[in-house]
C-alpha cells in the first residue's frame, strides 16, 4: 500500500462537506461535485501510459466490477480509486512517452494555461507540471 495516498491538504483546500448538497454522476469513475469545494486533478499526455498497460487496467477493472456488483459501497469505490490511482501514478512516473511537457516552452505554455482564468473562473492552489502529466489543486 502506498503511504502517500492521502497527503495533507494544501492551504485553503476545502474538500467535500458532508452536510452540503453534492451532485454525483458516473463516467468511468464516480464524480462528486460541490459548490466551493477544492479538487485534485491529474491529466496526462496521450502517450504517457503504454497501450498494453491501459488494456491490462481495463481488464482488471472488468474483473473488479464482476466481483463488486451494484450497488457498490463507499469502501468499494475507495478501493477501486486507490488501486487505479496507484497503478496509473506509478506508470506516469516511469516517464513513458515523448514527455513533451519537459520542454521549457511547452511547460510555460501549460503553466500560463492553468493560470489564465485565475481568480475569475477558478482558483488554482498549486500545481506540478511533470514531463508527461500534470497535477493541479483547484477550486
Amino acid at each position: 500500500m502506498n503511504d502517500n495516498f492521502n497527503l495533507p491538504a494544501p492551504p485553503n483546500f476545502r474538500g467535500l462537506h458532508p452536510d452540503l448538497p453534492i451532485r454525483i454522476y458516473q463516467r468511468h469513475l464516480p464524480h462528486w461535485r460541490q459548490v466551493g469545494a477544492s479538487y485534485f486533478v491529474t491529466f496526462r499526455l496521450a502517450d504517457s501510459i503504454p497501450q498494453q498497460q491501459l488494456q491490462a487496467l481495463k481488464r482488471w477493472r472488468e474483473i473488479w466490477e464482476r466481483n463488486n456488483p451494484e450497488p457498490r459501497s463507499e469502501s468499494q469505490w475507495k478501493e477501486l480509486a486507490r488501486e487505479i490511482t496507484s497503478k496509473t501514478e506509478r506508470w506516469l512516473d516511469d516517464g513513458y512517452g515523448a514527455c513533451e511537457l519537459e520542454q521549457p516552452q511547452i511547460a510555460t505554455l501549460m503553466r500560463d494555461s492553468l493560470l489564465k482564468f485565475q481568480d475569475d473562473r477558478y482558483f488554482v492552489s498549486c500545481f506540478e507540471i511533470m514531463p508527461n502529466h500534470v497535477h493541479v489543486v483547484m477550486k
